[in-house]
Protein backbone atom coordinates (compact mmCIF):
# COMPACT_ATOMS: atom_id res chain seq x y z
CA UNK A 1 0.00 0.00 0.00
CA UNK A 2 1.35 3.35 -0.93
CA UNK A 3 1.81 5.25 2.54
CA UNK A 4 1.20 8.39 1.53
CA UNK A 5 -2.50 8.98 2.11
CA UNK A 6 -4.91 6.64 3.08
CA UNK A 7 -8.88 7.67 2.75
CA UNK A 8 -12.01 6.92 4.31
CA UNK A 9 -15.67 8.10 4.96
CA UNK A 10 -17.39 8.43 8.31
CA UNK A 11 -20.94 8.99 7.90
CA UNK A 12 -22.45 9.75 11.84
CA UNK A 13 -26.45 8.07 11.78
CA UNK A 14 -27.77 10.10 14.75
CA UNK A 15 -31.25 11.48 14.95
CA UNK A 16 -32.68 12.05 18.43
CA UNK A 17 -35.61 10.26 20.45
CA UNK A 18 -38.54 11.84 18.38
CA UNK A 19 -41.57 10.00 19.74
CA UNK A 20 -43.54 11.67 22.81
CA UNK A 21 -47.13 11.49 24.00
CA UNK A 22 -47.94 11.90 20.10
CA UNK A 23 -46.75 9.76 19.03
CA UNK A 24 -43.83 11.43 16.03
CA UNK A 25 -45.48 14.67 16.76
CA UNK A 26 -45.82 17.51 13.93
CA UNK A 27 -42.27 17.85 13.75
CA UNK A 28 -40.65 14.57 14.34
CA UNK A 29 -42.41 12.85 11.86
CA UNK A 30 -41.31 14.75 8.88
CA UNK A 31 -38.17 14.99 10.12
CA UNK A 32 -37.71 11.06 10.66
CA UNK A 33 -39.43 9.79 7.71
CA UNK A 34 -37.72 12.47 5.31
CA UNK A 35 -34.28 10.97 6.66
CA UNK A 36 -35.40 7.56 5.89
CA UNK A 37 -36.65 8.28 2.31
CA UNK A 38 -33.35 10.65 1.23
CA UNK A 39 -30.40 9.73 3.30
CA UNK A 40 -30.94 6.57 5.28
CA UNK A 41 -32.61 4.19 2.50
CA UNK A 42 -30.57 5.55 -0.36
CA UNK A 43 -27.66 4.93 1.25
CA UNK A 44 -27.90 1.68 1.99
CA UNK A 45 -29.35 1.18 -1.59
CA UNK A 46 -25.39 2.12 -2.69
CA UNK A 47 -23.52 -0.08 -0.08
CA UNK A 48 -25.68 -3.03 -1.02
CA UNK A 49 -24.70 -2.45 -4.36
CA UNK A 50 -20.90 -1.85 -3.45
CA UNK A 51 -21.16 -5.10 -2.02
CA UNK A 52 -17.65 -6.43 -1.09
CA UNK A 53 -15.62 -5.70 -4.21
CA UNK A 54 -11.98 -4.25 -3.14
CA UNK A 55 -11.58 -1.37 -5.40
CA UNK A 56 -13.79 1.16 -4.21
CA UNK A 57 -14.72 3.53 -1.20
CA UNK A 58 -14.58 2.62 2.56
CA UNK A 59 -17.12 3.78 4.59
CA UNK A 60 -17.60 3.70 8.57
CA UNK A 61 -21.39 4.11 10.05
CA UNK A 62 -21.90 5.48 13.27
CA UNK A 63 -25.00 4.69 14.76
CA UNK A 64 -26.69 6.03 18.21
CA UNK A 65 -29.34 4.31 19.67
CA UNK A 66 -32.29 6.58 19.64
CA UNK A 67 -31.94 6.19 16.11
CA UNK A 68 -31.20 2.30 16.15
CA UNK A 69 -34.55 1.70 18.60
CA UNK A 70 -36.54 4.37 16.26
CA UNK A 71 -35.81 1.73 13.29
CA UNK A 72 -36.42 -1.05 15.27
CA UNK A 73 -40.14 0.36 16.24
CA UNK A 74 -43.41 -1.29 14.59
CA UNK A 75 -45.36 1.73 14.50
CA UNK A 76 -43.14 3.99 12.70
CA UNK A 77 -42.23 1.81 10.33
CA UNK A 78 -45.91 1.86 9.28
CA UNK A 79 -45.78 5.30 9.64
CA UNK A 80 -43.07 5.06 7.20
CA UNK A 81 -45.41 2.62 4.87
CA UNK A 82 -47.78 5.87 4.70
CA UNK A 83 -45.32 7.95 4.42
CA UNK A 84 -44.10 6.50 1.01
CA UNK A 85 -47.70 5.90 -0.07
CA UNK A 86 -48.71 9.48 0.25
CA UNK A 87 -45.40 11.18 -1.20
CA UNK A 88 -45.93 9.04 -4.83
CA UNK A 89 -49.67 10.25 -4.45
CA UNK A 90 -48.64 14.00 -3.97
CA UNK A 91 -46.05 13.32 -6.38
CA UNK A 92 -48.86 12.16 -9.14
CA UNK A 93 -51.03 15.01 -7.93
CA UNK A 94 -48.13 17.30 -8.74
CA UNK A 95 -47.63 16.13 -11.98
CA UNK A 96 -50.93 16.83 -12.75
CA UNK A 97 -51.47 20.10 -11.35
CA UNK A 98 -48.24 21.32 -13.36
CA UNK A 99 -49.29 19.79 -16.60
CA UNK A 100 -48.88 23.16 -18.18
CA UNK A 101 -45.41 23.51 -17.10
CA UNK A 102 -43.50 21.48 -18.79
CA UNK A 103 -40.70 21.88 -16.21
CA UNK A 104 -42.87 21.70 -12.88
CA UNK A 105 -44.12 18.47 -14.24
CA UNK A 106 -40.97 17.01 -15.40
CA UNK A 107 -39.53 17.06 -12.08
CA UNK A 108 -42.99 15.78 -10.56
CA UNK A 109 -42.77 12.60 -12.52
CA UNK A 110 -39.02 13.06 -11.32
CA UNK A 111 -40.51 12.42 -7.78
CA UNK A 112 -43.16 10.18 -8.45
CA UNK A 113 -40.09 7.77 -9.88
CA UNK A 114 -37.91 8.37 -6.87
CA UNK A 115 -40.46 7.76 -4.07
CA UNK A 116 -41.94 4.72 -5.93
CA UNK A 117 -38.05 3.46 -5.66
CA UNK A 118 -37.90 4.19 -2.24
CA UNK A 119 -41.28 2.00 -1.41
CA UNK A 120 -39.34 -0.69 -3.57
CA UNK A 121 -36.32 -0.39 -1.13
CA UNK A 122 -37.80 -0.32 1.79
CA UNK A 123 -40.09 -3.33 0.71
CA UNK A 124 -36.77 -5.52 -0.37
CA UNK A 125 -35.67 -4.93 3.09
CA UNK A 126 -38.39 -6.26 4.86
CA UNK A 127 -39.07 -2.89 5.96
CA UNK A 128 -35.84 -3.93 8.52
CA UNK A 129 -32.84 -1.24 7.58
CA UNK A 130 -31.20 -2.69 10.78
CA UNK A 131 -30.89 -6.34 9.58
CA UNK A 132 -29.23 -5.22 6.22
CA UNK A 133 -26.70 -2.93 7.99
CA UNK A 134 -25.85 -5.75 10.10
CA UNK A 135 -25.72 -7.64 6.81
CA UNK A 136 -23.45 -5.05 5.33
CA UNK A 137 -21.65 -5.40 8.74
CA UNK A 138 -20.61 -8.72 8.31
CA UNK A 139 -19.33 -8.58 4.35
CA UNK A 140 -17.40 -5.67 5.26
CA UNK A 141 -18.66 -3.29 3.36
CA UNK A 142 -19.26 -1.22 5.66
CA UNK A 143 -17.77 -0.80 9.43
CA UNK A 144 -19.94 0.02 12.22
CA UNK A 145 -19.17 1.84 15.09
CA UNK A 146 -20.88 3.41 18.13
CA UNK A 147 -21.95 6.68 19.98
CA UNK A 148 -22.71 7.97 23.40
CA UNK A 149 -26.21 6.07 24.26
CA UNK A 150 -28.01 9.23 24.11
CA UNK A 151 -24.96 11.43 22.08
CA UNK A 152 -24.75 14.00 25.51
CA UNK A 153 -22.20 16.30 25.47
CA UNK A 154 -19.54 13.67 27.23
CA UNK A 155 -17.33 16.57 28.97
CA UNK A 156 -20.32 17.79 30.89
CA UNK A 157 -20.73 14.38 32.62
CA UNK A 158 -17.00 14.32 34.08
CA UNK A 159 -18.16 15.26 37.38
CA UNK A 160 -20.28 12.27 37.36
CA UNK A 161 -17.90 9.53 36.23
CA UNK A 162 -20.02 6.48 36.84
CA UNK A 163 -22.37 8.04 34.75
CA UNK A 164 -19.73 9.05 31.81
CA UNK A 165 -19.21 5.52 31.86
CA UNK A 166 -22.87 4.84 31.60
CA UNK A 167 -22.97 6.99 28.20
CA UNK A 168 -20.39 5.30 26.71
CA UNK A 169 -21.21 1.74 28.17
CA UNK A 170 -24.48 1.21 26.69
CA UNK A 171 -23.83 3.28 23.80
CA UNK A 172 -21.35 0.50 22.58
CA UNK A 173 -23.52 -2.44 23.92
CA UNK A 174 -26.78 -1.53 21.81
CA UNK A 175 -24.33 -1.82 18.67
CA UNK A 176 -23.81 -5.01 19.89
CA UNK A 177 -27.35 -6.09 20.76
CA UNK A 178 -29.40 -4.42 17.22
CA UNK A 179 -26.23 -5.00 14.68
CA UNK A 180 -24.11 -7.80 16.73
CA UNK A 181 -21.25 -5.86 15.82
CA UNK A 182 -18.06 -5.29 18.37
CA UNK A 183 -17.07 -1.37 17.93
CA UNK A 184 -13.48 -0.65 17.92
CA UNK A 185 -14.63 2.91 17.29
CA UNK A 186 -16.80 5.55 18.89
CA UNK A 187 -18.00 8.52 17.23
CA UNK A 188 -17.75 11.40 20.01
CA UNK A 189 -20.98 13.55 20.14
CA UNK A 190 -20.46 16.60 18.55
CA UNK A 191 -16.26 15.70 18.31
CA UNK A 192 -16.84 17.92 21.61
CA UNK A 193 -13.58 16.40 23.40
CA UNK A 194 -11.65 16.96 26.75
CA UNK A 195 -8.90 15.08 27.21
CA UNK A 196 -9.93 13.22 30.30
CA UNK A 197 -12.33 11.05 28.61
CA UNK A 198 -9.28 9.09 26.60
CA UNK A 199 -8.98 6.95 30.05
CA UNK A 200 -12.70 6.18 30.15
CA UNK A 201 -12.53 5.39 26.50
CA UNK A 202 -10.37 2.75 26.51
CA UNK A 203 -11.61 1.12 29.56
CA UNK A 204 -14.45 0.75 27.96
CA UNK A 205 -12.35 -0.72 24.93
CA UNK A 206 -12.35 1.55 22.44
CA UNK A 207 -9.33 1.55 20.29
CA UNK A 208 -10.03 4.54 17.96
CA UNK A 209 -11.81 8.15 18.15
CA UNK A 210 -12.81 10.99 15.33
CA UNK A 211 -12.35 14.60 16.47
CA UNK A 212 -11.75 18.13 14.92
CA UNK A 213 -8.65 19.26 14.61
CA UNK A 214 -9.07 22.95 16.71
CA UNK A 215 -7.51 22.51 19.42
CA UNK A 216 -5.23 19.80 18.85
CA UNK A 217 -1.29 19.84 18.19
CA UNK A 218 1.32 17.97 18.57
CA UNK A 219 4.68 19.79 19.55
CA UNK A 220 2.95 22.42 16.33
CA UNK A 221 2.58 20.02 13.81
CA UNK A 222 -0.67 19.25 12.31
CA UNK A 223 -0.68 15.38 11.51
CA UNK A 224 -3.66 13.18 10.59
CA UNK A 225 -3.51 11.27 13.90
CA UNK A 226 -2.16 10.59 17.51
CA UNK A 227 -1.73 8.26 20.16
CA UNK A 228 -2.18 9.13 23.65
CA UNK A 229 -0.33 7.80 26.75
CA UNK A 230 -3.78 5.61 27.66
CA UNK A 231 -3.21 4.18 24.23
CA UNK A 232 -6.20 5.66 22.30
CA UNK A 233 -5.77 6.38 19.16
CA UNK A 234 -7.18 9.96 17.79
CA UNK A 235 -8.06 10.61 14.01
CA UNK A 236 -8.34 14.21 13.23
CA UNK A 237 -11.39 15.18 10.99
CA UNK A 238 -10.03 15.83 7.30
CA UNK A 239 -10.50 20.12 7.06
CA UNK A 240 -10.64 20.48 3.13
CA UNK A 241 -13.20 17.93 2.59
CA UNK A 242 -15.38 19.68 5.36
CA UNK A 243 -15.08 22.78 3.38
CA UNK A 244 -15.75 21.00 0.07
CA UNK A 245 -18.90 18.77 1.15
CA UNK A 246 -20.36 20.59 4.31
CA UNK A 247 -19.99 24.27 3.68
CA UNK A 248 -23.01 26.59 3.13
CA UNK A 249 -21.92 29.10 1.13
CA UNK A 250 -18.86 27.63 -0.90
CA UNK A 251 -19.39 23.41 -1.12
CA UNK A 252 -20.60 21.66 -3.53
CA UNK A 253 -24.27 21.75 -1.84
CA UNK A 254 -24.55 25.27 -2.13
CA UNK A 255 -23.98 24.93 -6.27
CA UNK A 256 -27.19 26.67 -7.73
CA UNK A 257 -27.95 23.88 -10.01
CA UNK A 258 -28.90 21.51 -6.98
CA UNK A 259 -32.34 21.04 -4.90
CA UNK A 260 -33.03 23.93 -2.60
CA UNK A 261 -33.56 22.01 0.91
CA UNK A 262 -35.65 25.26 2.06
CA UNK A 263 -38.76 25.46 -0.43
CA UNK A 264 -41.52 22.77 0.22
CA UNK A 265 -44.52 23.29 -1.42
CA UNK A 266 -46.18 22.21 2.19
CA UNK A 267 -45.57 25.89 2.84
CA UNK A 268 -46.16 27.05 -0.73
CA UNK A 269 -49.40 25.45 -2.22
CA UNK A 270 -52.62 25.91 -0.77
CA UNK A 271 -53.33 24.44 2.19
CA UNK A 272 -56.50 22.84 1.32
CA UNK A 273 -54.78 20.97 -1.82
CA UNK A 274 -51.70 20.25 0.67
CA UNK A 275 -54.04 18.96 3.70
CA UNK A 276 -55.27 15.64 1.51
CA UNK A 277 -51.66 14.19 1.79
CA UNK A 278 -50.50 15.07 5.21
CA UNK A 279 -50.91 13.41 8.66
CA UNK A 280 -54.36 14.70 10.54
CA UNK A 281 -54.28 17.05 7.46
CA UNK A 282 -52.14 19.41 9.24
CA UNK A 283 -50.85 22.64 7.24
CA UNK A 284 -48.27 23.97 6.61
CA UNK A 285 -46.65 20.92 6.86
CA UNK A 286 -43.10 19.51 5.50
CA UNK A 287 -44.05 16.86 2.25
CA UNK A 288 -40.20 16.29 1.18
CA UNK A 289 -41.45 17.72 -2.55
CA UNK A 290 -39.23 20.33 -3.34
CA UNK A 291 -39.90 21.89 -6.96
CA UNK A 292 -37.00 25.14 -6.68
CA UNK A 293 -33.43 24.73 -7.13
CA UNK A 294 -30.85 27.38 -5.48
CA UNK A 295 -30.88 29.53 -8.01
CA UNK A 296 -34.22 29.92 -7.48
CA UNK A 297 -35.43 28.04 -10.70
CA UNK A 298 -37.50 25.01 -10.95
CA UNK A 299 -35.43 22.20 -9.66
CA UNK A 300 -34.00 20.00 -12.59
CA UNK A 301 -32.88 16.57 -11.60
CA UNK A 302 -30.75 15.86 -15.21
CA UNK A 303 -28.66 18.67 -15.01
CA UNK A 304 -28.60 17.75 -11.10
CA UNK A 305 -27.09 14.80 -12.04
CA UNK A 306 -24.42 16.05 -14.64
CA UNK A 307 -23.22 18.51 -11.95
CA UNK A 308 -22.96 15.37 -9.32
CA UNK A 309 -20.29 13.80 -11.38
CA UNK A 310 -18.30 16.97 -12.11
CA UNK A 311 -18.18 17.48 -8.28
CA UNK A 312 -17.49 14.46 -7.70
CA UNK A 313 -14.50 14.65 -10.40
CA UNK A 314 -13.37 17.57 -8.80
CA UNK A 315 -13.29 15.76 -5.54
CA UNK A 316 -11.26 13.04 -7.01
CA UNK A 317 -8.69 14.50 -8.31
CA UNK A 318 -8.22 17.15 -4.80
CA UNK A 319 -7.71 13.65 -3.12
CA UNK A 320 -4.21 13.15 -4.98
CA UNK A 321 -3.53 17.33 -3.30
CA UNK A 322 -4.17 15.58 -0.23
CA UNK A 323 -1.19 12.66 -0.30
CA UNK A 324 2.43 13.72 0.02
CA UNK A 325 5.26 14.05 -2.54
CA UNK A 326 7.03 10.54 -3.11
CA UNK A 327 9.75 10.32 -0.04
CA UNK A 328 7.83 12.21 2.25
CA UNK A 329 5.67 9.19 3.43
CA UNK A 330 6.30 9.92 7.26
CA UNK A 331 4.52 12.86 7.48
CA UNK A 332 1.52 11.74 5.72
CA UNK A 333 -1.46 9.69 7.51
CA UNK A 334 -5.03 9.01 7.72
CA UNK A 335 -7.63 11.11 5.92
CA UNK A 336 -10.79 10.63 7.29
CA UNK A 337 -14.17 12.82 5.34
CA UNK A 338 -16.50 12.32 8.37
CA UNK A 339 -19.92 13.80 8.15
CA UNK A 340 -23.20 13.41 9.36
CA UNK A 341 -25.25 10.80 7.51
CA UNK A 342 -28.31 13.01 6.79
CA UNK A 343 -26.42 15.68 5.38
CA UNK A 344 -26.50 13.03 2.15
CA UNK A 345 -29.29 13.05 1.34
CA UNK A 346 -31.60 15.11 3.31
CA UNK A 347 -29.63 17.52 3.36
CA UNK A 348 -28.18 17.91 0.20
CA UNK A 349 -30.72 16.01 -1.78
CA UNK A 350 -28.23 15.23 -4.85
CA UNK A 351 -25.36 13.17 -2.36
CA UNK A 352 -25.57 9.69 -2.36
CA UNK A 353 -25.46 10.12 -6.22
CA UNK A 354 -22.45 11.99 -5.24
CA UNK A 355 -20.83 9.28 -3.12
CA UNK A 356 -21.98 6.86 -5.89
CA UNK A 357 -19.89 9.21 -8.73
CA UNK A 358 -16.95 9.21 -6.64
CA UNK A 359 -17.08 5.14 -6.24
CA UNK A 360 -17.15 4.80 -9.78
CA UNK A 361 -14.10 7.31 -9.82
CA UNK A 362 -12.12 5.42 -7.28
CA UNK A 363 -13.21 1.53 -9.15
CA UNK A 364 -11.74 3.17 -12.28
CA UNK A 365 -8.63 4.15 -10.66
CA UNK A 366 -8.34 7.10 -13.33
CA UNK A 367 -4.74 8.13 -13.51
CA UNK A 368 -3.75 6.33 -10.62
CA UNK A 369 -4.95 9.16 -8.48
CA UNK A 370 -6.25 7.59 -5.16
CA UNK A 371 -5.19 3.92 -5.77
CA UNK A 372 -8.66 1.44 -4.62
CA UNK A 373 -6.03 0.29 -2.54
CA UNK A 374 -5.96 3.11 -0.56
CA UNK A 375 -8.90 3.29 1.19
CA UNK A 376 -9.35 1.53 4.41
CA UNK A 377 -11.42 2.17 7.48
CA UNK A 378 -9.73 2.95 10.45
CA UNK A 379 -9.47 -0.76 11.82
CA UNK A 380 -8.21 -2.14 8.69
CA UNK A 381 -5.26 1.21 8.83
CA UNK A 382 -4.66 0.39 12.43
CA UNK A 383 -4.51 -3.44 12.10
CA UNK A 384 -2.16 -2.68 9.19
CA UNK A 385 0.47 -1.67 11.32
CA UNK A 386 1.20 1.43 9.16
CA UNK A 387 0.11 3.82 11.65
CA UNK A 388 2.67 2.81 14.30
CA UNK A 389 5.78 4.32 11.23
CA UNK A 390 4.26 7.95 10.92
CA UNK A 391 2.60 8.66 14.76
CA UNK A 392 4.54 9.32 18.04
CA UNK A 393 3.24 7.18 20.76
CA UNK A 394 2.79 9.10 24.19
CA UNK A 395 4.16 12.63 22.35
CA UNK A 396 3.23 15.89 24.01
CA UNK A 397 -1.08 16.36 22.42
CA UNK A 398 -2.03 20.02 23.40
CA UNK A 399 -6.05 19.36 24.29
CA UNK A 400 -8.12 22.06 25.06
CA UNK A 401 -12.12 22.21 25.18
CA UNK A 402 -13.11 21.44 21.56
CA UNK A 403 -15.79 20.58 19.26
CA UNK A 404 -16.97 20.68 15.90
CA UNK A 405 -19.48 23.24 16.31
CA UNK A 406 -18.87 27.20 15.96
CA UNK A 407 -16.02 28.27 17.57
CA UNK A 408 -14.42 24.81 17.61
CA UNK A 409 -15.79 25.20 21.71
CA UNK A 410 -18.91 24.21 23.70
CA UNK A 411 -20.43 27.67 22.82
CA UNK A 412 -23.39 25.52 20.26
CA UNK A 413 -24.29 23.75 23.60
CA UNK A 414 -24.22 25.99 26.56
CA UNK A 415 -25.02 29.87 26.27
CA UNK A 416 -26.91 32.72 27.12
CA UNK A 417 -29.65 31.86 25.07
CA UNK A 418 -29.58 28.12 26.54
CA UNK A 419 -28.58 28.79 30.13
CA UNK A 420 -31.69 27.99 31.82
CA UNK A 421 -32.15 24.49 30.30
CA UNK A 422 -28.96 23.40 30.35
CA UNK A 423 -28.84 24.63 34.20
CA UNK A 424 -32.07 21.97 34.22
CA UNK A 425 -30.65 18.97 32.74
CA UNK A 426 -27.31 19.83 35.06
CA UNK A 427 -29.19 19.87 38.12
CA UNK A 428 -32.06 17.23 37.56
CA UNK A 429 -29.35 14.47 36.61
CA UNK A 430 -27.55 15.42 40.06
CA UNK A 431 -30.54 15.02 41.68
CA UNK A 432 -31.71 11.34 40.29
CA UNK A 433 -28.30 9.80 40.40
CA UNK A 434 -28.13 11.24 44.03
CA UNK A 435 -31.18 9.06 45.07
CA UNK A 436 -29.61 5.94 43.17
CA UNK A 437 -26.98 5.91 45.99
CA UNK A 438 -29.47 4.54 48.72
CA UNK A 439 -30.14 1.61 46.94
CA UNK A 440 -26.56 0.30 45.79
CA UNK A 441 -26.69 -1.54 49.07
CA UNK A 442 -29.69 -3.60 48.86
CA UNK A 443 -32.50 -5.82 46.58
CA UNK A 444 -34.92 -4.22 44.84
CA UNK A 445 -38.06 -5.25 43.59
CA UNK A 446 -39.42 -5.65 40.26
CA UNK A 447 -41.01 -2.55 40.78
CA UNK A 448 -38.78 -0.40 41.90
CA UNK A 449 -36.18 -1.72 39.42
CA UNK A 450 -38.50 -0.89 36.70
CA UNK A 451 -38.94 2.56 37.87
CA UNK A 452 -35.24 3.09 38.53
CA UNK A 453 -34.50 1.84 34.38
CA UNK A 454 -37.27 3.99 33.39
CA UNK A 455 -35.77 7.13 35.30
CA UNK A 456 -32.46 6.35 33.75
CA UNK A 457 -33.53 6.18 30.07
CA UNK A 458 -35.56 9.47 30.22
CA UNK A 459 -32.74 10.73 31.65
CA UNK A 460 -30.53 9.72 28.84
CA UNK A 461 -32.80 11.44 26.45
CA UNK A 462 -33.05 13.83 28.22
CA UNK A 463 -29.10 14.93 27.89
CA UNK A 464 -29.13 14.39 23.88
CA UNK A 465 -27.03 17.31 22.74
CA UNK A 466 -29.68 18.12 19.94
CA UNK A 467 -31.84 20.13 22.25
CA UNK A 468 -29.67 22.57 23.95
CA UNK A 469 -28.38 23.14 20.09
CA UNK A 470 -31.84 23.99 18.64
CA UNK A 471 -32.04 26.55 21.23
CA UNK A 472 -29.22 27.88 19.98
CA UNK A 473 -30.96 28.21 17.13
CA UNK A 474 -34.15 30.41 16.05
CA UNK A 475 -35.68 28.45 14.23
CA UNK A 476 -36.03 24.99 16.21
CA UNK A 477 -35.88 26.52 19.70
CA UNK A 478 -39.55 26.32 20.32
CA UNK A 479 -39.26 22.57 19.47
CA UNK A 480 -36.02 21.86 21.76
CA UNK A 481 -37.23 23.79 24.86
CA UNK A 482 -40.66 21.51 24.83
CA UNK A 483 -38.36 18.05 24.38
CA UNK A 484 -36.60 19.45 27.55
CA UNK A 485 -40.01 19.94 29.38
CA UNK A 486 -41.33 16.88 28.83
CA UNK A 487 -38.53 15.17 29.80
CA UNK A 488 -38.12 17.45 33.01
CA UNK A 489 -41.66 16.58 33.96
CA UNK A 490 -41.61 13.14 33.65
CA UNK A 491 -37.78 12.81 35.28
CA UNK A 492 -39.05 14.99 38.19
CA UNK A 493 -42.33 12.55 38.38
CA UNK A 494 -39.87 9.58 38.74
CA UNK A 495 -37.92 11.04 41.66
CA UNK A 496 -40.57 12.33 43.61
CA UNK A 497 -41.62 8.01 43.50
CA UNK A 498 -38.67 7.08 44.82
CA UNK A 499 -38.26 9.67 47.16
CA UNK A 500 -41.36 8.23 48.40
CA UNK A 501 -40.13 4.85 47.76
CA UNK A 502 -43.51 4.36 46.16
CA UNK A 503 -42.62 2.85 42.68
CA UNK A 504 -46.45 2.31 41.98
CA UNK A 505 -47.15 5.61 42.29
CA UNK A 506 -49.04 7.62 39.66
CA UNK A 507 -47.42 9.26 36.87
CA UNK A 508 -49.00 11.62 33.95
CA UNK A 509 -47.85 9.43 31.37
CA UNK A 510 -49.65 7.38 28.83
CA UNK A 511 -48.85 3.83 29.28
CA UNK A 512 -48.10 3.93 25.82
CA UNK A 513 -45.65 6.65 26.19
CA UNK A 514 -43.49 4.67 29.07
CA UNK A 515 -43.69 1.58 26.79
CA UNK A 516 -41.77 3.34 23.69
CA UNK A 517 -39.62 4.56 26.42
CA UNK A 518 -38.39 1.15 27.99
CA UNK A 519 -38.38 0.00 24.55
CA UNK A 520 -35.38 2.81 24.24
CA UNK A 521 -32.32 0.97 24.92
CA UNK A 522 -32.66 -3.21 24.92
CA UNK A 523 -30.25 -3.85 27.81
CA UNK A 524 -30.92 -6.18 30.71
CA UNK A 525 -32.92 -4.38 32.77
CA UNK A 526 -31.29 -5.79 35.81
CA UNK A 527 -27.67 -3.88 35.30
CA UNK A 528 -28.60 -0.37 33.61
CA UNK A 529 -29.05 1.28 37.19
CA UNK A 530 -25.71 0.21 38.09
CA UNK A 531 -21.81 0.61 36.80
CA UNK A 532 -18.88 -1.76 37.37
Amino acid sequence: MDARGTYCFLLHSHLPWLKDRRGLGDYGSWWFYECLAESYLPLTEFFDEMGQAESQLKFVLSCSSPLLSMLKSPDLSEGFDQYIHSRIQLSKAESLRNYYQADKKQVSEFYVEYYSNIQGVWESLDKDLIAKWKELSGLGTIEIIATSVSHSILPFLLDEKDHLNRQIKFGLDSIQQYLGANPRGFWVPECAWDSRLDECLVANGVEWVVLEPSGHTNDGNQNSHFITDAGLVIFLRHQESARLIWDPHFGYPADSIYREFHRDIGFDCDPSYISAFTPGHRTPEYTGIKLQAVSGDTYKPGLANKKVIQHAQDFYRKSHSWRSPVGEEKSSGFNIFAFDTELFGHWWFEGPEFLRSLNKLVRENQAGITPSENWKTPSQFLQSGIHSEISQTGSPLESVASSWGTGGDYRNWINEKNLKEASVVSLLRKKFLGLMTPFHEKSMDNDLLRLKNLGFKILFLLESSDWLFMITGDVTADYGRSRIAEFTLYLESVCIALQNSDPTAHFDFEQEWISDIEGFLPCDKSTLWTFS
